[in-house]
């Protein structure tokens, strides 16, 4: 999982060019309570990296017309030696006015006002077509995808690594439905009624491994030297696009609040505000690797049809327990703590006896800000399957140059962050892994033993009868 740091050129955001060329900002307009800066985005690093970029928009099957940024580009550097040419012209013109005045040549001081007032309505011109391009051109590069690992495959999910021992059974096993409804660990029905479809109520023991999942979470990530934080769900939309999702598209999964004074999303992943909490800082180069880990619920609007997507599996609602991690701008760096992040997910899941293979995941599988993902897929005895539980991703600076979270490099040069984040445990899946894998013939099923002091030391979930909840 490591890469040489020539893959892709990086370049610093303080050289000469990029402060007059490579950052764009677009024109200021009247939004509700704007709290982000303008994108550092580095049109350098684009025009540098361009073939890169080609194969990246190819393999992720992206409509993406880059000859357009090239010629905005082009045309940009025309504007501005324009500009440059009739600046000093005016400057010119301006000394001998003044010479023409003190001369007391006043006929020739009206014919030079005269050019420029010309000047300045061509400069004016100029001025505005330059305000519209740099516009569309920022638009464009902020709808460019990230880089793509060399290792990462276009259609191919590559198995990377499986752990944890395979569960044999003498019985044909149960899915995770009919568990539930044998231990009476859910309520579908009445959620439905209260929420709608794709919401549930937890019931019971289910309740209770719930609690006791995070809670084992937030231990593990903390003895591993993660902060913890308890995250807000409603966050700006301002930050779900900044962090590389699409709150207005169309087919968006992310719930927006109707709200006059505020663009409010709930949050899709903690991932967001975590990210959030760290916008327009400048770290210390000494901090990092930093590693956070959230608490949040997770709101999906995302629909699921066929048989993997019954019960608990994909719904509109879930707790959910997140990694998040920040290091410098070294691809090295942020590949080795991408695989830390999957070995923590690795651990944490074989400690709960589960099975599961990890993957490298297609191009075409990869969202905008992710440079490489790897997925966690454990295997569901009761649906004779794998399901992924959770993935880890490395972003590199595509979040970091929206969100403006730089630290300065031994020269004392700004550059941008890498950031990576994974799933610790989203609570649903893992929960339909434990039902499915320590179910016994009976329908009972055996509480991890990490758990059990999460769980009043309850060992087993047994069969009951159906009550009123």
């Amino acid at each position: 999982m490591h890469l040489l740091k020539s893959e892709v050129k990086s370049t610093s955001c303080s050289s000469s060019y990029e402060k007059m060329e490579g950052f764009f900002e677009p024109p200021k307009k009247q939004l509700v309570r704007r709290i982000l800066q303008r994108p550092r985005l580095s049109l350098r690093k684009i025009l540098s990296n361009m073939e890169a970029f080609k194969v990246s928009l190819a393999w992720r099957n992206l409509q993406f017309d880059l000859k357009r940024l090239e010629d905005l580009h082009l045309e940009l550097r025309q504007i501005i030696s324009q500009m440059k040419s009739y600046s000093i012209d005016k400057n010119k013109n301006t000394r001998i006015l003044a010479d023409f005045k003190k001369n007391e040549q006043y006929q020739r001081c009206t014919e030079l006002r005269g050019q420029l007032l010309e000047i300045k309505d061509k400069m004016r011109i100029y001025k505005d077509q330059y305000k519209r391009k740099q516009e569309e051109l920022l638009l464009l590069m902020e709808q460019l995808p990230n880089l793509i690992h060399p290792s990462v495959k276009e259609t191919v999910n590559q198995i990377m690594f499986t752990f944890g021992e395979k569960p044999t059974f003498d019985y044909e096993p149960r899915d995770h439905t009919n568990l539930c409804s044998l231990l009476n660990l859910v309520d579908f029905q009445q959620a439905s009624k209260v929420s709608g479809n794709g919401f549930y109520y937890l019931k019971n023991e289910a309740a209770l491994l719930e609690v006791a999942l995070i809670s084992y979470a937030f231990n593990f990530a903390v003895s591993r030297g993660f902060t913890p934080l308890m995250t807000p769900d409603i966050i700006r939309s301002e930050f779900v696009t900044a962090c590389g999702f699409q709150p207005k598209a169309s087919n968006t999964q992310i719930y927006k609040l109707s709200l006059k004074s505020e663009d409010l999303c709930l949050a899709g992943t903690a991932e967001v505000p975590l990210a959030g909490l760290l916008h327009y800082q400048e770290l210390s180069r000494k901090s990092f690797p930093i590693k956070l880990v959230g608490f949040g619920r997770a709101y999906r609007a995302e629909a699921g049809a066929g048989a993997s997507s019954r019960g608990l599996f994909r719904v509109h609602q879930f707790s959910k327990v997140e990694l998040f991690c920040v290091t410098e701008d070294d691809l090295e760096k942020s590949d080795a703590l991408l695989h830390e992040i999957c070995l923590f997910q690795r651990d944490f899941l074989t400690s709960l006896g589960l099975h599961a293979q990890a993957l490298d995941m297609a191009a075409r599988d990869l969202g905008h800000p992710a440079y490489r993902k790897i997925d966690i897929e454990a295997w569901l005895p009761g649906s004779n399957r794998f399901g992924e539980v959770s993935s880890a991703s490395n972003c590199t600076d595509y979040q970091s140059r929206r969100l403006n979270i730089c630290y300065r490099d031994e020269n004392q040069r700004k550059r941008f962050v890498h950031t990576l984040n994974g799933t610790a445990c989203a609570i649903p899946r893992v929960l339909i892994a434990i039902l499915e894998t320590l179910q016994q013939k009976d329908g009972s099923v055996v509480v991890p033993p990490v758990l059990r002091p999460f769980m009043m030391n309850k060992d087993v979930l047994h069969p009951r009868k159906r009550g009123k909840l």
